[in-house]
C-alpha cells in the first residue's frame, strides 16, 4: 500500500498583523529542507518547510518558536515550491534553505513567478566560516562538512536554551527549554532517532535555523551601531509618533472634596 505523501500546513499561530492589519517585516523566518526532483531514487525523502517566529517585543504570544510547518511530498517539486511560497506570502517571511539538494529548483521557480524577494542571501556566518570572503553573496546556502558540524551544534544549543520555570504538581521546579516548544511530532522522533547517517529531512532544515537568529541579531547590531544609538537616542526619547503636550499635569492619586 503506497503512503499518502501530499501532506498539509499545518499551523500553531496564524500570523501577528499590526494595527494596520499587515505582518511585520521580519517578524517571520521560513526554514527549508526541499527534495530534489520528482522522481528521484530517494523518493522516500520529504520536503520540509518550517516558519519561524522571532524574537520580538510586539507580540503578546510566544516568540522563539515553531508556528507553522508543511512537510510533504506532493505529485511535483512545483506544487511543493507553490505551498512554500503561500506560506512564504501569508507569515510575509523569507526563504532560507540550502542551495543543494532542491535548493535550486526552489530558486529557479521564484524567478519564473518573480517572488525572488521571499527568498534570502546567503548569511554572513556561513561565508565567514569559509576560506576567504565573497563578494557577491548569492542566494541559499552551500554548506559543506564543517559548515553542517557546527549547524549541528549551534541546533544542539537551540534546543537546549531555558525558556522559564514552572512549578510541578508536586512543586518541583521544572525548566522549561525550546526544545518543549516544538509542536511538530514527527520533528520530535527525528531528534531522538537522529545520526550522522540517516536521512532526517526535518532536521536538515531545523539545523539552517540557527543560523538565521545569529544573523538577524547581527543585523540589528549593525544597525543600531550605524544609528550611533545610545540611552539618549533610544525611541523612547525620539519616537516621532510620540507626541508631548507641555499642558499635560499627572493625575493625583488623591481627590478630596469639600
Amino acid at each position: 500500500m503506497e503512503k499518502d505523501t501530499t501532506g498539509c500546513v499545518t499551523m500553531v499561530e496564524s500570523p501577528f498583523k499590526d494595527q494596520l492589519g499587515k505582518v511585520p517585516d521580519g517578524m517571520y523566518q521560513i526554514v527549508l529542507d526541499p527534495y530534489y526532483k520528482d522522481d528521484a531514487p530517494d523518493s522516500e525523502s520529504l520536503g520540509v518547510c518550517y516558519v519561524y517566529k522571532h524574537r520580538n517585543d510586539i507580540s503578546e504570544s510566544e516568540d522563539d518558536i515553531i508556528v507553522a510547518w508543511y512537510v510533504a511530498r506532493p505529485n511535483t517539486t512545483q506544487d511543493f515550491a507553490r505551498t512554500v511560497f503561500l506560506m512564504a506570502k501569508f507569515y510575509n517571511a523569507k526563504i532560507q534553505s540550502e542551495i543543494a539538494g532542491g535548493g535550486k529548483g526552489i530558486l529557479d521557480y521564484a524567478r519564473v513567478h518573480k517572488l525572488m524577494h521571499y527568498c534570502e542571501l546567503e548569511p554572513d556566518i556561513v561565508i565567514n566560516n569559509e576560506a576567504g570572503t565573497k563578494k557577491n553573496k548569492p542566494y541559499f546556502m552551500n554548506m559543506n562538512k564543517d559548515t553542517v558540524r557546527l549547524a549541528l551544534m549551534y541546533l544542539s544549543d537551540w534546543l537546549k536554551e531555558e525558556r522559564s520555570i514552572k512549578e510541578g504538581d508536586d512543586g518541583e521546579i521544572i525548566t522549561v527549554l525550546n526544545l518543549h516548544k516544538i509542536y511538530d511530532e514527527g520533528l520530535l522522533e527525528e531528534l531522538i532517532k537522529f545520526n550522522d547517517e540517516g536521512n532526517f529531512d526535518r532536521v536538515s532544515a531545523m539545523r539552517i535555523l540557527p543560523f538565521m537568529t545569529k544573523e538577524r541579531v547581527d543585523r540589528e547590531i549593525k544597525a543600531r551601531s550605524e544609528k550611533k544609538e545610545n540611552f539618549f537616542n533610544r525611541p523612547l526619547f525620539t519616537d516621532k509618533d510620540v507626541h508631548y503636550d507641555p499642558h499635560w499635569v499627572p493625575p493625583s492619586y488623591f481627590n478630596y472634596e469639600n
